[in-house]
């Protein structure tokens, strides 16, 4: 999806987490990778995080 990575071993834990949530209904777009990495990264919380997807809805 265009979505740049530090590394591949960030990038290989992050698809591994987007994958399971997957399993859970989640529908990967480019914004809601940037927010996982970012919050992976420690540039963003947790909580932010979650509040970037409710406000934004990416859907």
């Amino acid at each position: 999806m265009g979505v740049p990575f530090p590394d591949l071993k960030t990038l290989e834990n992050i698809a591994a987490g987007i994958g399971t949530n997957m399993f859970e209904g989640l529908q990967p777009t480019k914004e809601k990778i940037e927010i996982y990495r970012d919050c992976y990264l420690g540039k963003i919380t947790k909580k932010e995080a979650l509040k970037l997807m409710t406000d934004k809805n990416y859907e």
